[in-house]
C-alpha cells in the first residue's frame, strides 16, 4: 500500500492520501466481490479496464456490452477504460483531465479521482438527471443532524472520531439494537468505533470500507467518511427505510414509498405540512406540480421554520436523488403538531363501509376528549337522489354514539360529519349501498328436487321491492332451463322453470346484479323410476381404522334419491347389534354413526326405503391402543452404535398398524419393526449420539401409553480406570480399590462391576467420589487369582476385567521363597512383546501382548506410573493360551514410564518410556446434528459446531457436490462460542465437506455427507390392468408402481371395495428394486378405490377409481356416463374462467 502511494505520489506523504487509498480500495473490493473479483491495489488493480467495466456495470446497474475480457494489446485495454469513462459522461459525470492513459498508466492520484466519482454519482447521488446540482455533503450532514440531534453533529470527520454517534446512529435506525450507547465513554473511541462498524455490518450489511483507525483519527480524510456514511442513505439502505416509516408513521394518509416520484406533485409535501397543522396548505389550484411545491414549501418555512435546502423545482423533478427530499423532510422532526378539536373524533361501522339496502345500518361516532361536547356535531346524510336521508342516534355514553339509517334503496350514500365548521377525520364518507345478501331467503319444495317434464318452483324473498332478480338454470348437458320470473310485489319472486333432462340442475341467482352467495344451489330431477342413495367417501384411515369407544360416522347422500326413508343397522365382531343413529344435517345429507364398545371388525348397512345403498357393508376395524405395551423390564440403557431390541405386545389391542421412531433433540431415527407373532412384534434401532433418546410407538398412529419412553444411550469406551493398587499382586483380607472416571461422551448410565475369586464372586461396592468418579472397593478373602469386571450399561468398559494374584503372606518373603526355588528356572529375557507402545493417546486404552513361553515358570505384573511418579492402574488379562494382555490409559498428556516384570524381574527393554498426547481436535471441538452425516437436497442441511474450548479463531466450511461444484455454505455465528452451518446441498450423492478452524482441518475433516433426494410423490407412476376398469370374470388384479426419481419414502397402498377395506399383496423382486408389484383379488361388482401414497402423500393418479363390471355392457354404459360427468365438469371449469377473467 505504503509503495504504491509513493510510486503514484511522488514524496507524498500525507495521510489522507493512504485513507483515502484504503477506504476506496475496500470499496471497490465490496462491489466487485458480488461477481467473485477483487483488486490489491486501485493503481494497479484496473490496467487493463476489465475489473472497471465490471465496477461500473455493479454500480451502475446496467451493462456495456461487449469488451475485451481478456486484453492483451495496449490498445484492448484502453478501449475498455474508454468504454467505461463514456458511459460515465452519458450518465452525467463530470470527468476532468481524466482519460484511459491514466488509468492504464497507474496514474493513482487521477485513479483516486475517477473512484470518488462512481461513489458520488452511483452510490451518494443515484440521479441521471445532469441539471440537478445538489450539495449532497450538505444534505448528508442535514439528515445526519436531524436523527441523531443529541451528538450536536457538525462535520462529517472530527465529529465522529469517538465512535460513539455511530453507535448512536445505529441505535436510532434500529431502536434496541445498541442502547447502551450513553454509556460509551470517549476515551475508547477505538473499541468504540470497532463494535459499531461491526454491528452496522451485521445488521445493516454496511461493508467496513473505512478502518476503525482512520476514523478515529483526528485527520480523517472527508472523503472516506462521507463514502461509509452514504451507506446509510443509499437507496433501499436502512436510512431509507426509516425515514420512510417515519413520514409514514406521522401521517398513513400520506403513503409515500420513496423520497423522489411520490413527492413531485406537490401532495406529500402538503399532506405532511397539514399534518402538523390541519388546513395549513389548501388543496391545489394547478396542474403545475413546481408551483404547488413552491407553495407548500413557503408555507413550511414561514410557519415552521424549516429551511429551503432544496428548491421547489429540484423536488418537482422526479429525478431528484432521494438523499435530497429526506434530508428536507427529515426537519420537521423539531416540529410539533397543532391539535384542533375534530381531529379528537373518529367514525366506524358497517354504515359508512358496506352499508346494507331494506336493512337498519349503523354507524359509530367516538370522541377521545371528555372536554368536548358532541351535541356540536353536525352529522348529514345524503342519498343517490340527492335526498338528505332520516337517521337517528342513540348515546352509549357520553364519548361513544350510535347512528341509525336506512338504505332504502341502491347507490351511492354521502355521510358529513363535522365538529365546529371542520370535518372529523375521514369525512365525508363516500359508500355505496348494496343488497344485503344475508336477509335473501330463497324457499320452496322445488328446491328440494322435481321430475322430468314437470313444472318446478320455487320463491326468492328479498325483502325490498323494485329489485332485479335474474335466475340462470344450467341442466346436466350443459345447457340453460327456461325460466320466468314472476314479482310478487311484496318483496318476493316466483321463480318456475320445467326440465327436460334427468339429473342435478345448477342455479344461480343474480339480484341488483349481486351473485348470491353459497352458489350454485343443486337441485336433482328425476325420473320417477330411476332413484339412487349414495354414501359419500370419507378419509381413508377412518374407513380402515378407528379407536376404541370413539364416535365413528358415515356421511350419506339422497340428493338424487326422491322421496324416501333413511334406516340403519350395524354389527359388532360379537354378531350382536350396536345402537345406530341418524342425524340429518340438510341438504339431503345424513350422518350415520355408532359408537363401539370392544375391539374387532364392525360392519354398517344403510338403507333407502328398505334397500341397501351402494357400498354396503361398511367396515370399521376398531382397536384399543391402551393394550399395546412392551414387554418384559422397561428398557433404561443402551449403547452408542449398538443394536438394541425390545418386544411391543398387542394382546387384547385389536387389529391395527404398528409404527414408532426414536428421537433426540428433533432427529427422528425409525425403529426397525417386524412381526414375532400375532400380538407380539420385535423393534429394534441403533444410536449414533450419547445422552437421553426418547422411544415413541404409535398403534394406528395412536401414541400408546407412556410415550415417550426415556432411554439413556452411553459409551462404555469413555469409561476408565485411572487409578488402582500399585501392583497386580494383591495381599490377603486386605482393602483394595480401582478409581472411575466418566470420561466427556460416556453418557448418564448405570456403573457396576462383579469381582470374581478362585470359589466365585465377593462382595464389592462402588462409592461416588464426584460426579463423574467412582471407587470400586473389595476385600479378598481367600489366596489365588481374581478377576475384577467393571461394566457401564451392562457392557464392559475398556480394559476390562483386570486380573490380581492374591498371596497369603507379604510379597517380600514371597520373592524370597521364590528366589530359593525357582530362581535357577526363571530367565525374564526370553519374555518377547508383540507391538510398539512409545506413543499413547489421553483418556484411550493402549495394548500390547507378552509372550513369556520360553521364560520358565513365574507370574506377569506391571506398573505405569506418571511425572509425579502416581501410579495408574494396569489391566493384565490371561490369554489361556501362554500370552497375556497388558492395558493402560493415560489420563493426561506427558511423559510416562511402563515397568514389565516376569516374576518380579524387568522384562528385556523394561522400564519403556511412554508418551501421551491429547487428540486435541476432538478436545476443541465438538461436532452435532445429522447434517455432518446425511441430509434432504433442496432443504437445510445443518449442523452444529462448538468451539468454545478452541479459543478465538476463524471457522470456514466448503462442501463439494457430487458433480464437482462448490455448494453455498452458509456458517451462521451463535455468539456463544457455537456455529451453526448450512451446507445448501441441492444435488444428491456423497458431498464432501472440509472444516477448518483458522485454515487448519479438525480432526475427521473432509467428512462425507450422504445427501438424498427430496421426496417428490409426483415422481411415482404406477402402471397396469389392476387400474383400469374391467369384468370380474376376467379381470387382473395387478399392477407395479415405480418409484424411481421419486426420493427415499414409504409406499402406502389402501383399496377399498364395495364391502369396505380389502387385503392387498405388494411385493419386489429384490431389497433395492424401486419396482414394487401389487396384487389384490376382486370377488364381487362394484367400484374399488386404490390410493397410492409415498411418504403419506397421494402419487400422481391416486385416488384411482376402478369399475369392475359383471358384463361387457355394465362397463361400457359405465364408462360413457364417467365420460358424460368429466366433460359436464370441464365445461363448467371454462365457463368459470371465462367469467372471472
Amino acid at each position: 500500500m505504503e509503495n504504491v502511494t509513493k510510486k503514484a505520489v511522488v514524496g507524498s506523504e500525507e495521510d489522507w492520501i493512504e485513507m483515502q487509498n484504503n477506504t476506496f480500495t475496500n470499496w471497490v473490493n465490496a462491489n466487485l466481490k458480488q461477481r467473485g473479483m477483487s483488486v490489491e491495489s486501485i493503481a494497479f488493480g484496473f490496467e487493463d479496464g476489465v475489473k472497471l467495466v465490471n465496477l461500473y456495470e455493479i454500480v451502475a446497474k446496467r451493462s456495456l456490452g461487449k469488451y475485451a475480457k481478456n486484453p492483451k494489446f495496449p490498445n484492448q485495454k484502453l478501449e475498455n477504460v474508454s468504454l467505461v469513462l463514456k458511459a460515465m459522461q452519458q450518465d452525467g459525470v463530470k470527468l476532468v483531465s481524466i482519460d484511459s492513459d491514466h488509468v492504464v498508466n497507474c496514474n493513482f492520484k487521477m485513479i483516486l479521482g475517477l473512484i470518488w466519482q462512481l461513489i458520488l454519482r452511483y452510490q451518494i447521488s443515484g440521479t441521471e438527471d445532469k441539471s440537478i446540482k445538489i450539495a449532497l455533503k450538505k444534505l448528508l450532514l442535514v439528515w445526519l443532524q436531524h436523527v441523531i440531534p443529541e451528538q450536536n453533529i457538525t462535520n462529517l470527520t472530527n465529529d465522529w472520531n469517538n465512535g460513539i454517534a455511530l453507535c448512536n446512529l445505529i441505535n436510532v435506525l434500529h431502536p434496541g439494537s445498541f442502547p447502551e450507547y450513553n454509556n460509551l465513554r470517549q476515551e475508547d473511541a477505538f473499541s468504540n468505533a470497532c463494535r459499531g462498524m461491526k454491528l452496522a455490518e451485521d445488521m445493516f450489511n454496511i461493508p467496513q470500507i473505512i478502518s476503525a483507525e482512520n476514523m478515529i483519527n483526528k485527520n480523517v480524510d472527508e472523503l472516506s467518511m462521507i463514502t461509509y456514511l452514504s451507506y446509510f442513505t443509499k437507496d433501499n439502505g436502512i436510512g431509507v427505510l426509516w425515514t420512510l416509516n417515519l413520514v409514514n408513521k406521522w401521517n398513513s394518509s400520506i403513503g409515500v414509498k420513496n423520497f423522489n416520484k411520490d413527492w413531485n406533485d406537490g401532495s406529500a409535501i402538503r399532506n405532511l405540512i397539514n399534518t402538523f397543522q390541519p388546513n395549513l396548505v389548501p388543496e391545489p389550484i394547478s396542474n403545475d406540480n413546481e408551483e404547488n411545491c413552491k407553495t407548500a414549501m413557503a408555507i413550511a418555512e414561514k410557519v415552521f421554520l424549516i429551511p429551503q435546502i432544496i428548491s421547489p423545482s429540484e423536488m418537482a423533478n422526479p429525478k431528484i436523488p432521494e438523499l435530497a427530499i429526506m434530508a428536507y423532510v427529515v426537519q420537521f422532526t423539531k416540529v410539533k403538531p397543532i391539535i384542533i378539536p375534530s381531529t379528537k373524533f373518529s367514525l366506524s361501522g358497517a354504515g359508512i363501509v358496506e352499508p346494507k339496502v331494506g336493512a337498519i345500518n349503523e354507524f359509530y361516532i367516538r370522541c377521545s376528549d371528555d372536554t368536548l361536547e358532541m351535541d356540536e356535531l353536525e352529522v348529514e346524510i345524503i342519498g343517490p337522489n340527492l335526498v338528505p336521508i332520516n337517521f337517528k342516534y342513540d348515546i352509549n355514553n357520553p364519548l361513544l354514539r350510535t347512528y341509525k339509517y336506512n338504505a332504502e334503496e341502491q347507490g351511492i350514500y354521502r355521510i358529513s360529519v363535522m365538529y365546529l365548521g371542520n370535518h372529523v377525520p375521514q369525512s365525508p364518507v363516500i359508500t355505496i349501498a348494496k343488497q344485503d345478501l344475508e336477509i335473501i331467503k330463497v324457499r320452496g319444495e322445488g328446491l328440494s328436487g322435481g321430475h322430468l317434464h314437470s313444472p318446478v318452483i320455487f320463491i326468492v324473498d328479498v325483502g325490498a321491492a323494485n329489485s332485479q332478480v335474474e335466475v340462470n338454470i344450467e341442466g346436466p348437458d350443459g345447457k340453460l332451463v327456461k325460466n320466468i320470473v314472476k314479482n310478487n310485489k311484496d318483496g318476493t319472486y316466483t321463480v318456475k322453470y320445467t326440465p327436460l333432462v334427468e339429473g342435478i340442475h345448477l342455479i344461480d341467482l343474480t339480484v341488483n346484479r349481486q351473485k348470491l352467495p353459497g352458489g350454485p344451489i343443486k337441485t336433482m330431477i328425476t325420473d320417477l323410476g330411476s332413484v339412487t342413495v349414495t354414501a359419500k367417501q370419507y378419509e381413508i384411515d377412518k374407513q380402515l381404522y378407528a379407536e376404541l369407544h370413539e364416535r365413528i360416522g358415515i356421511a350419506v347422500d339422497t340428493s338424487s334419491s326422491g322421496v324416501g326413508t333413511l334406516t340403519a343397522e350395524t354389527k359388532g365382531p360379537n354378531k350382536k347389534p350396536v345402537e345406530t343413529d341418524i342425524e340429518n344435517d340438510g341438504n339431503d345429507s345424513y350422518t350415520v354413526s355408532f359408537t363401539p364398545n370392544i375391539v374387532g371388525e364392525f360392519y354398517t348397512n344403510v338403507y333407502w326405503n328398505g334397500k341397501k345403498i351402494q357400498g354396503c357393508p361398511f367396515v370399521v376395524w376398531v382397536s384399543d391402543c391402551t393394550k399395546v405395551k412392551t414387554c418384559g423390564e422397561p428398557l433404561k440403557y443402551t449403547n452408542i452404535h449398538e443394536e438394541t431390541f425390545f418386544n411391543i405386545t398387542t394382546f387384547g389391542a385389536g387389529p391395527g398398524n404398528l409404527t414408532g421412531y426414536i428421537e433426540k433433540e428433533g432427529f427422528q431415527i425409525p425403529l426397525n419393526i417386524s412381526m414375532k407373532d400375532i400380538n407380539t412384534y420385535a423393534c429394534s434401532f441403533r444410536a449414533n449420539e450419547v445422552g437421553e433418546h426418547n422411544v415413541c410407538i404409535y398403534y394406528n398412529n395412536v401414541s400408546i401409553h407412556g410415550n415417550p419412553h426415556k432411554v439413556n444411550v452411553c459409551n462404555p469406551k469413555k469409561v476408565v480406570v485411572v487409578k488402582g493398587t500399585d501392583s497386580n499382586v494383591l495381599l490377603l483380607n486386605q482393602p483394595h480399590s480401582l478409581e472411575i472416571e466418566l470420561g466427556v461422551g460416556a453418557g448418564l448410565g448405570e456403573l457396576s462391576c462383579s469381582v470374581i475369586g478362585p470359589v466365585g464372586e465377593i462382595p464389592s461396592s462402588i462409592k461416588e467420589l464426584t460426579y463423574n468418579r467412582k471407587e470400586i472397593r473389595f476385600v479378598p478373602v481367600i489366596p489365588g487369582s481374581y478377576e475384577v469386571k467393571v461394566f457401564y450399561c451392562q457392557r464392559l468398559i475398556t480394559g476390562s476385567p483386570y486380573t490380581f494374584k492374591v498371596y497369603p503372606i507379604a510379597p517380600e518373603h514371597l520373592l524370597n521363597e521364590k528366589e530359593e526355588n525357582q530362581i535357577s528356572k526363571v530367565d525374564p529375557s526370553k519374555v518377547t512383546i508383540s507391538t510398539s507402545f512409545l506413543e499413547a493417546i489421553v483418556d484411550e486404552p493402549s495394548r500390547l501382548t507378552v509372550n513369556p513361553k520360553y521364560a520358565g515358570p513365574g507370574h506377569l505384573s506391571a506398573t505405569f506410573q506418571g511425572e509425579n511418579n502416581t501410579n495408574i492402574v494396569v489391566g493384565i488379562r490371561d490369554n489361556n493360551n501362554g500370552t497375556y494382555e497388558v492395558t493402560y490409559t493415560p489420563p493426561s498428556s506427558g511423559k510416562y514410564v511402563l515397568n514389565l516384570y516376569w516374576d518380579d524381574q524387568h522384562i528385556p527393554g523394561s522400564p519403556f518410556n511412554v508418551v501421551a498426547r491429547k487428540k486435541e481436535e476432538e478436545e476443541k471441538f465438538i461436532l452435532k446434528g445429522n447434517g455432518i452425516r446425511e441430509g434432504t437436497a433442496g432443504q437445510p442441511v445443518l449442523f452444529t459446531l462448538d468451539g468454545r474450548r478452541a479459543g478465538h479463531g476463524k471457522l470456514s466450511c466448503k462442501c463439494r457436490a457430487p458433480s464437482g461444484k462448490m455448494t453455498y455454505v452458509l456458517i451462521s455465528d451463535n455468539k456463544d462460542g457455537t456455529y451453526t452451518v448450512d451446507l445448501n446441498a441441492t444435488e444428491p450423492g456423497l458431498h464432501t465437506v472440509e472444516v477448518e478452524w483458522d485454515n487448519r482441518p479438525i480432526t475427521g475433516s473432509p467428512f462425507l455427507v450422504r445427501i438424498m433426494q427430496a421426496t417428490d410423490a409426483k415422481k411415482v407412476k404406477a402402471r397396469g390392468p389392476g387400474l383400469e376398469s374391467g369384468i370380474l370374470a376376467n379381470f387382473q388384479g395387478n399392477f407395479k408402481v415405480d418409484s424411481k426419481g421419486a426420493g427415499p419414502g414409504t409406499l402406502k397402498i389402501r383399496i377399498h371395495g364395495p364391502k369396505g377395506a380389502f387385503k392387498v399383496e405388494m411385493f419386489r423382486e429384490s431389497d433395492h428394486d424401486r419396482l414394487v408389484t401389487v396384487r389384490y383379488n376382486p370377488t364381487e361388482r362394484g367400484i374399488y378405490t386404490a390410493n397410492v401414497f409415498w411418504s403419506d402423500e397421494h402419487i400422481t393418479g391416486s385416488p384411482f377409481e376402478i369399475f369392475v363390471a359383471e358384463n361387457e355392457k355394465e362397463l361400457r354404459l359405465w364408462k360413457e356416463n364417467k365420460e358424460h360427468a368429466q366433460k359436464q365438469a370441464d365445461a363448467k371449469k371454462q365457463q368459470n374462467l371465462l367469467t372471472t377473467g
